[in-house]
């Protein structure tokens, strides 16, 4: 397992690398194991990685979907090099190896482990794709040439760092960009122009107060706005023609992005602006009564909870309603200089997931 996630590492799958590398490494282990596993590959360097074990019977197989992207890592933030596998003091660091690929390695481990000597009553599919941390591109794709497994799914397992929680909800995300414009003129003559960012500084006080709904919700809490990025202006002495910013807006299970447009515009009524969707995911809830949770539940020990972050898990809702996060590694090592994940947290989640895979593919 950690030899697996040393390869991982060392495949940079940032954006600009894309996930070829990472997924080649993937198929490897896998054909190794003689588990059929296929690339699907497009552009130059994007990737997507499947491994299938055919059980017994076509329905209720099991899928786990994670992301091999990883986020930027800037070197000189860094004690080691991020893209090399450093150990010390029983930890392991390396860019992904909270996000996700110990996670990847732990459960494509378990995948390997369980199917020894063993045929599955059920299927097992382990994907891993492209871009989850940009536009979730592969996950998009995958449940597109998926479309078949629409009602054969028993549930599915989202590996991402919840340090073994049961997480059976998330907020939505909706990144917005807002513009405003006016009109330039010399800073010594303020009449003749338009202050673009006078007109924002009105629109930012409006939002700073924004409720989507008065609704709550029992595990996230209310929705959220927060407006994190301004710029407008050219110099101290010309009156701005544009100003603009970014938003990050949570959202409850049930908010659509549609109805959080709707209540900006009506709360910036009489401000001139315009609004650009940069991102938008949807909240992500399975029911805490679903049987596919139940069983997780027991196995893990957890009650259902939740994440701060989104993931992947509400683009696999068309095949499968039986959702869950889980997975090793603590979730505030996510994206920082420095990310690691220590042995014994692999080898609780190589367990976990192999317990799971024992319960869902193998015992009656």
């Amino acid at each position: 397992m950690k030899k697996l996630l040393r390869k991982l590492i060392e495949a940079n799958s940032t954006a600009e690398k894309g996930e070829l590398e990472a997924a080649k490494v993937l198929k490897d282990f896998f054909v190794k194991q003689n588990i059929d596993c296929e690339i699907d590959q497009w552009d130059e360097n994007r990737a997507n990685v499947t491994a299938k074990i055919k059980g017994e019977k076509s329905d209720g197989a099991i899928l786990i979907a994670g992301h091999l992207d990883v986020v930027p890592a800037l070197k000189n933030s860094w004690h080691s090099s991020p893209f090399t596998l450093t150990e010390e003091g029983g930890h392991l660091f390396g860019r992904g190896t909270a996000d996700m690929k110990g996670p990847l390695a732990a459960a494509a481990s378990a995948m390997a482990k369980t199917a020894e000597n063993k045929t599955a009553k059920r299927d097992i599919i382990f994907t891993a794709t492209a871009g989850e941390e940009t536009n979730s591109c592969g996950i998009l794709r995958f449940a597109e040439k998926e479309k078949h497994l629409e009602g054969r799914l028993r549930g599915i397992i989202v590996p991402e760092p919840t340090d073994l929680k049961l997480v059976t909800a998330h907020k939505g995300l909706l990144w917005l960009m807002l513009k405003t414009t006016g009109k330039t003129a010399h800073g010594s003559i303020p009449h003749e122009g338009e202050n673009a960012v006078v007109k924002m500084a009105e629109a930012v006080h409006r939002l700073s107060n924004i409720k989507f709904t008065n609704q709550t919700h029992p595990l996230l809490g209310e929705s959220t706005i927060s407006i994190n990025k301004i710029s407008g202006g050219s110099a101290a002495n010309v009156v701005p023609d544009e100003c603009r910013i970014w938003a990050d807006i949570r959202l409850l299970p049930g908010q659509s992005k549609d109805v959080a447009l709707k209540e900006i515009s009506r709360l910036l009524e009489g401000v001139n602006f315009e609004a650009e969707t940069k991102r938008y995911v949807d909240a992500f809830e399975t029911e805490p009564d679903d049987d596919f949770v139940k069983e997780l539940e027991t196995l893990s020990s957890c009650k259902p909870e939740t994440i701060f972050f989104t993931t992947d898990a509400p683009y696999l809702k068309q095949l499968s309603k039986s959702i869950a996060v889980i997975g090793p590694g603590k979730p505030n090592m996510c994206h920082k200089p420095d990310e690691s994940i220590t042995e014994d947290e692999l080898i609780k989640g190589r367990d976990f997931y192999a317990d799971a895979l024992n319960c869902f593919a193998f015992e009656d």
